[in-house]
């Protein structure tokens, strides 16, 4: 090969060389990944997310409690309950008193209702925590105060029912001895204007009657009551007199 040749040659060998260093990354750039979005405040989440998470839908529904205040004039019952990893929730709370020898109704409070929902599941525990009083009338023993508490939650992925449950449970029950009648004897007197002489005598015996037509009977009758006093009841006539 000439001299020339071998310098031609040279050159598009070095030409050669340069365009394939021109080619060859001199820095390789990694693409940053996309930061995952918040599971609660941005989208859904995937199944596998939300496992990651819960390791199952999560209620706990406490045993409630009721008391009589210390005047025997309100009964109270609260309930507690604390909810995860579901996605809709409701609550009862509810409180009344009876009377013990009938079963009857004395008072029912206003029951304390909740309900929660939204689409993605919460991963932030709900608590609840509420008290129900209603008046016992005044009545202050024979009654017995009674309640009921009850929560219940379901979990439903997208579309697909995945979880529910709950539990409603009463509160123990308290009560006060039954009364003992209390006589309100002759404290009563009562003329319902049907006994006026009209001037005939009327009765004469005891010299209660002069005969004028100014004289009226009168009745003193007897009430008992059945709940120490708050309510009474007609218990019949203990005996009449005349007044003129």
């Amino acid at each position: 090969m000439s001299r020339t040749n071998h310098k031609v040659a040279l050159i598009i060998l070095s030409v050669l060389v340069n365009a394939c260093v021109d080619r060859l990354p001199t820095d390789v750039v990694r693409t940053a990944p996309t930061p995952v979005a918040d599971l609660v405040d941005d989208r859904y989440p995937t199944f596998n997310e939300y496992q990651s998470v819960c390791s199952g839908p999560e209620l706990v529904v406490d045993d409630p409690t009721g008391s009589f205040s210390g005047d025997v004039s309100q009964w109270s019952v609260s309930g507690h309950a604390r909810f995860n990893c579901v996605n809709e929730a409701d609550a009862e709370l509810d409180a009344s008193v009876v009377r013990n020898s009938d079963n009857s109704t004395v008072s029912t409070a206003a029951p304390y209702r909740y309900s929660w929902s939204q689409y993605r599941p919460t991963f932030t525990e709900v608590s609840l925590s509420h008290t129900v009083s209603t008046s016992t009338m005044n009545n202050t023993c024979g009654i017995t105060g009674e309640g009921n508490w009850g929560v219940h939650a379901t979990m439903t992925f997208l579309d697909v029912p995945l979880w529910a449950g709950g539990q409603t449970k009463p509160a123990p029950q308290s009560s006060l001895a039954g009364c003992q009648p209390v006589p309100q004897c002759g404290t009563e007197i009562i003329n319902d204007g049907s006994c006026d002489d009209g001037g005939t005598g009327g009765p004469s015996a005891g010299g209660g009657n002069d005969g004028s037509g100014n004289c009226t009977e009168w009745a003193v009758y007897e009430e008992i009551s059945y709940d120490g006093g708050v309510t009474w009841e007609f218990d019949g006539v203990d005996y009449y007199y005349w007044v003129c």
